[in-house]
This record gives structure tokens, sequence and C-alpha cells, in this order.
């Protein structure tokens, strides 16, 4: 679960920061890539990790799995 909240907040501060870019002082077309890469960083490892969790609980519980 942590993985997928922690994607969830940081959906959330980004919605904030696009609502906030609309008045003076905007943020640098940078400081967007930023956000950009920390958005896809956090995509990707909330897919691996949860990849890697059914793995593991399929090859615990699966036929073949030791009781």
């Amino acid at each position: 679960m942590m993985p997928g909240t922690v994607m969830y907040v940081y959906l959330g501060a980004l919605a904030g920061e696009l609502a906030r870019a609309g008045g003076e002082g905007g943020r640098t077309p940078a400081e967007w890539a930023l956000y950009a890469a920390g958005l896809a960083a956090t995509v990707i490892v909330t897919i691996y990790v949860t990849r890697l969790a059914r793995g593991k609980l399929k090859a615990m519980t699966g036929p073949g799995a030791q009781k």
C-alpha cells in the first residue's frame, strides 16, 4: 500500500502546484521537468513494487507452496 499512497500524495502536491501556477512567479520549465521526472519515477517504482509483491505472494500461495 505504501507505494500507492506515496504516488497519490505526490499527485496531490503536483495538482496543488498546478493550481498555484496560474498567478505571478510561476515555476520555470526546469522545475516542471523535475516534477514530471519525479512523477514518472514514482509511477515506475509503484508498478515495480506491486509486481514484485504479487510475484512473491503467488510463489508463497500457489501450487507447490509449502504449507
